[in-house]
Parts: C-alpha cells; structure tokens; sequence
C-alpha cells in the first residue's frame, strides 16, 4: 500500500531534527569540554600565580628583614660608638683604592651585601654580653666560634682553571638522602661538598672546641653548654640539580635561602622514630627540644651538659624543607605521616641527587657508570676565601676492586688507593723503566688512617668468656709478621681503639708481642687442656667437653685478607686451637652481624681520629638495641660509667684521664683482638698538585687544597 505523503514529510522533517539535537548537543559537548579544559589551565595559573606571589611577598619581606637587620646593625654600633666594622665615614668614603688589607675586601663586600659577619661586629657583641636578654637575640652569651688560622686552603699554585679531578665511587649508591643513607662513601665524597653545617671544626685541629663559622656566622653557647643558639646567614642559598624538572614540580622553582627552619626540619626527621635516622637518633637522646626564633635563628637546649651536644649543635644536618616536607604536588605532608613519608620520599625516587648548599653543586648521576659535581661559583664562602682550584668532580662508580685499579694505571683517573697485590706488583716487583709507576708519573705514598682492623669476641659466648682466653688469642696472632709480609706495612700492629696519633692516645700501651707460649699458659689456666690425642684443646662447657673450633666470619672477597685469615688460622693451630675463615658477601653480612649471629667475625672501624666516644661500641645499654654496633656484647660495668661520665666531661685534661682508663680496661679485657691500624697507598698522576696536603683524620680526602696542572 502506497505511504500518504504528509507522513513521509513528517518523518525526513523529524529525522532531520534528531540530527540537528544530535550534532547540536555534540558540539555544546566539545565547547563544554573546551571550557573545562580552560577553566584547569586557568585554574593552574592562578595556582602557579598565587605561588609567585607568595615568592614576591616572601622576598619583599626579606628585604625588609635585610633592612630592619641594616638599621639594628647600625643601632648596635651607635650604641658602642662606632660605626659597621670599626670603619669611619672618612675611612669608606677616599681611602679604600691603595691596595686594601684582606679583611678590609672582607669588610667591604659584606657592607655592600648589606650584612655584617664580620669578626669586628661579633667583638662589640662579645663586649657587652648581657644573659637577661630575651632568649633567640643577639649578646646573651659569647660567640664560641672562631678564626681557623689554617683553613680550609685552597690550592694557589699554578692549575688549570676549568680542571676536573676523575676519581672513583666503589658499589652503586644507595640513594642521596643524607639522613637515612648512612655509608661512608655518601658522606666522605658527596655530603662533604654538596652539604654545608651550621659550622665547620678546624682544618689541622679539629677538636670540638674549635669550630669556624659555616651557614652560621655566630652560634652563642651558655656556660653549661646546654644552650646552643645559631644565627644563620642570610646570603647562603640551596641548590638544585639539574635534572629536576621543575615544570613537573613547579613549587621547587625559584630561590630558595637556608633558614633556621632547615635545620629544624633535620632535627624533627633524627627525632621522628618512624624515619630510618635510628644511626643519627641516639646521639639525640639527650635533647631537650630546639625553638626557631625566626628565619635566621635557631635555639638548641639540652637536658645536660654533654661533650658531644658541641658536634651535634654546631655540626648538625640541615635539609631542604622546601623539598622534604612537601609531596611532589606541592602539599605540606601531615605530621602523622611525614616520618614514613619521608623514609621512600618521591624526590628520592627521582634518583636526580641531593639538593646541596655547600660549595660544589650535584650535576649529574648515571647508574652504574658516574657521579658528578661542580664549583658552586655563588657559594657564599667565596665571599671570604679564594675559590678552590678543582672545578669538577667525576666520579667513576665500579663494583670489582681490580676495576679501579686498572683505571688508575690506564690514566682513566686521577687518583687512588692501591691494595697490597697491586703494590707489590706495580711498585715493588715491576722493573720496567716506561711503566708509568717507575717513570715519575704516578706517585705512590704510604698514609695513615684512622680505621683499625679487628678480630670481634662474643662475649657473652662461654669459649670467649674468660679474658685470659681472648688474651690468648691476641697472643697467638703473629700481627707484625702478617702486616710486614702480606699487607706490606698497609697495617701497623695496636694497642687499644685510641687512634695514636690523637692527643687523647696513651703512650704507655705497647701492642701485645707475637707469644704462643704465653698464649698456651693461658689457655691452660682458663682450663682449656690440650688432648694429646686430637691435637685439639678441649674444656667442659654446660656438661659436655667441647673443642676450643670455631668460625670466624669476615665480608669477602679479598685475597690479601683471606692471606692474612690463613697465615692466624697456622698461629692458632699451632697451640691446639681450630680456627676456620668464612667468607661473606657484605649485605648477608650486616644482616646477620645485626642479628647477632657471629660469636667470631672481622670488620674494620673508623673513629674520628681526633675525638673519641665509647658508647656505641662498649656501653652495655647498647647490647639490646640492634642498631647499636656492640656486637660482641662486651659488658663492663666500669666502662660504661666511664663512657657515660666522658659525655658529660669538658676539661680537656680530665676527658684524656678518662679515655687512658678506658683504653687499659679494653687493653687488659682484650674484648677484640685489636689487630692493626689502618693505612693506604695512595697513588695518583703527577699532574694532581698539592696532595700533600691532604687530610687524614676522617673524611681522610679533602680536595680543598689540591688542584691540577697537566
């Protein structure tokens, strides 16, 4: 049947329609999408806008800090009757074009910046010192810092100006963040250059009476030493590395000043038992609380006096607020959650390197293969000191011990240390006269360290109980012979855990002499028979005659040591003692010594060198915690309350009396057989100037006074 035309008309005029709403409501869709997409974008500026005014308003107000610290400045000086620097408005304005002193350049150059850290200004503070001043203000006790009279040098000589020193980062890097990376490896090569402190310790006598001014240009100390209050710099800036991408992370644009508020931030995340600093946590425990008074000032209080409150105050960590404690939006982390969040922290994930304040600049990190570091040109130390000649930093990161060996004798770096097999083949045995250790082009020197090599005792084990026992073991070991012969003089033969060279060192403890009969005499009194017939010596223990065997566990690979394992391994049988080397791959090795699962092993331990503390090794409340370092569960009552009278002792005098009584308590307990301490050779190219120069008290390379010539 044939369709009525109206209809037909109603329905193209009603298809039609549909496709109009249809195309209609597409195209509202597309600008409402549109709009959408522009009210974000708005949005995001006006976020971004926002955060740039708060930058403006932030630095508006520190221009007016600057100029309300300019018109104090000025107020202090009227007060005493002189004007900024001792200077006079005739002295600043005609004569300064006659070759000025260095401390007029100094004066100079912080009176145009607009600030006074001079050693003038803190005189006239000093002058009149006035205890009943509101707590955070300047003059209330006098400034402890001082002039270092020998540092830190720069190499002056003559060196390339762009010159860039190749050196080496032994196994891949952890991670940056200062505070929960606890290798020295991090530390000795990075944070000492990338990171400044509060204050600095001297360069030739790093006592903790002697601390320099850092990103502090006066810290003032109550006579009972609990009262630290550090006045910061104003000039001193944070630096970021190049591979951040601050489109990415917008709120880490721009300038970014060191603050007192830095500083705090370090000292909530050491305290915050969920973060990973439990390593920095327990030289804290002592801590009262800490008060920022403004930007630019700080007040630590501890709840005694204690010796080592000067390191912990003075030479304190300070870490980038503006980064820590925000997530990667820009969000202020919560503070229930900040210690957890900072343990996995996003920016640490980022694997770009540290944020730094310090006088070189993190540049560059490719995993596995290198690190590098460059001058910071705007460190605010060059205000007051020649800039140092080494203009970068590369370091050439290598797993296999021999690898960085074989850069060192290829040219491929600069400078290195040498073990004992490739000393004895480069150096001792190699006769060619066009080897680059024959010619004069690489230079070998033998330095001291302030680590020392020893054999750990459990203590608490009953075949290690009897200190005439472990004294025996000490006895039996021929250390001259094994430092002479297989580490060819790498090691000396030591007394007691007090570095030698150290003031606080007691010269009358001589180092036990090679004795297997005295070794035997022991044994027998501590009631250790030898059985004719095993060749072995034997005790009854619990009811059961147990053989004097056991395991003695060490972090491996190293050939020379495994020598020296077997050369002790001969002494030790020699008197009726079994004695086997286990080798250990490092990770299962800190594990398992954590654990507490060594009643024998080897390790090697740094101390500071010039200073000495004893609770983190001999203190019996250390044998519970797991991340203390008393392995050996050594307990004795007397060094325990030395150790603990020695925190809180700060007569020199005094400390050293002390610290000689400590030292014959572990000479006579010999809890370790305290093998040797330790040195290196260290080789480098000729063109590496001033060498010499260097540091040996931990960190034992300094690159301040060294340049390069080629």
């Amino acid at each position: 049947m044939d369709q009525n035309p109206v209809i037909g008309w109603l329905k193209i005029l009603a298809f039609l329609g549909l496709a109009y709403w249809v195309a209609l409501s597409v195209w509202q869709g597309d600008k409402l999408e549109e709009k959408l997409v522009k009210l974000e974008r708005t949005t995001a500026e006006a976020r971004e806008q926002s955060r740039e005014n708060e930058r403006l308003l932030n630095r508006v107000a520190s221009a007016n800090q600057v100029l309300t610290d300019q018109l104090v400045g000025l107020l202090e000086n009227a007060t005493i009757g002189n004007l900024p620097n001792g200077g006079s408005a005739a002295t600043d304005s005609g004569t300064r074009d006659n070759k000025p002193t260095e401390t007029n350049r100094r004066t100079s150059r912080r009176r145009r910046g607009g600030e006074d850290y001079s050693w003038e200004r803190n005189a006239k503070i000093d002058a009149e010192l006035d205890a009943s001043r509101p707590v955070g203000t300047l003059g209330r006790y006098k400034n402890f810092l001082k002039p270092d009279p020998a540092g830190p040098p720069a190499y002056t000589g003559e060196h390339d100006e762009d010159a860039e020193i190749r050196l080496t980062w032994g196994s891949e890097p952890r991670g940056f963040n200062f505070l929960i990376e606890s290798y020295a490896t991090l530390s000795d090569s990075c944070q000492l250059y990338v990171l400044d402190a509060p204050a600095n310790r001297h360069w030739k006598k790093p006592s903790s009476f002697n601390w320099a001014p850092g990103i502090c240009w006066r810290v003032e100390v109550s006579e009972d030493f609990k009262e630290y209050t550090l006045f910061f710099r104003k000039d001193a800036k944070w630096h970021m590395p190049p591979d951040v991408d601050l489109v990415q992370f917008p709120h880490l644009k721009g300038e970014h000043p060191v603050t007192a508020r830095d500083m705090e931030f370090a000292l909530d995340m050491i305290t915050n038992g969920q973060t990973n600093a439990a390593n920095l946590r327990s030289y804290y425990d002592k801590l009262d609380s800490y008060e920022v008074i403004d930007d630019h000032t700080i007040v630590v209080r501890w709840k005694e006096t204690l010796f080592t409150s000067l390191a912990w105050s003075m030479g304190a960590y300070i870490m980038p607020r503006f980064i820590y404690a925000y997530d990667e939006r820009g969000n202020e982390y919560p503070p229930e959650t900040i210690g957890s969040e900072f343990n996995t922290h996003w920016y640490d994930q980022l694997r770009v390197g540290p944020a730094g304040c310090g006088p070189y600049r993190f540049m560059k990190y490719e995993p596995n293969k290198f690190i590098q570091l460059q001058l910071n040109e705007d460190w605010y130390g060059f205000k007051d000191q020649p800039r140092f000649a080494i203009k970068k930093i590369l370091y050439r990161i290598y797993t296999e011990p021999d690898t960085a060996q074989n850069w060192l004798r290829g040219g491929e770096i600069d400078l290195s240390g040498l073990n004992a097999t490739r000393y004895r083949e480069w150096v001792l045995e190699d006769k060619d006269p066009n080897s680059p250790f024959n010619d004069g082009r690489i230079r070998v020197r033998n330095e001291p360290r302030t680590g020392y090599l020893y054999f750990g005792w459990k203590n608490s084990n009953p075949m290690f109980a009897d200190k005439r026992v472990r004294q025996a073991l000490t006895y039996a070991c021929d250390r001259k012979e094994i430092c002479e012969k297989i580490f060819l003089k790498r090691y000396t033969p030591m007394a007691a855990p007090i570095f030698p060279d150290s003031e606080e060192a007691n010269p009358n403890l001589k180092p036990y002499p090679f004795d297997p009969e005295k070794a035997k005499q022991l044994l027998d009194e501590a009631g250790w028979k030898l059985n004719p017939e095993t060749g072995k010596r034997e005790k009854e223990i619990n009811g059961e005659m147990t053989p004097f065997e056991f395991k003695l566990y060490w972090p491996g690979p190293s050939p020379e040591f495994q020598n020296a394992l077997d050369h002790y391994k001969n002494d030790l049988q020699n008197i009726g003692i079994i004695m086997e080397p286990q080798s250990v791959q490092w990770a299962q090795f800190q594990t398992q010594l954590r654990d507490r699962e060594y009643d024998a092993f080897s390790l090697l331990w740094v101390v500071g060198g010039w200073e000495h503390d004893f609770v983190q090794i001999w203190h019996r409340d250390q044998i519970e915690d797991p991340a203390s370092s008393n392995y050996i569960e050594y307990d004795n009552k007397e060094v325990s309350e030395l150790a603990d009278k020695l925190r809180t002792v700060m007569d020199a005098e005094e400390r050293i009396r002390i610290i000689h009584r400590i030292g014959e308590i572990l000479y006579d307990e010999q809890p370790y057989t305290f093998f040797a301490w330790q040195r290196t050779f260290q080789a480098s190219w000729k063109h590496v100037k001033g060498v010499e120069n260097r540091f040996y008290i931990r960190p034992f390379f300094r690159l301040f006074p060294i340049g390069i010539h080629r």
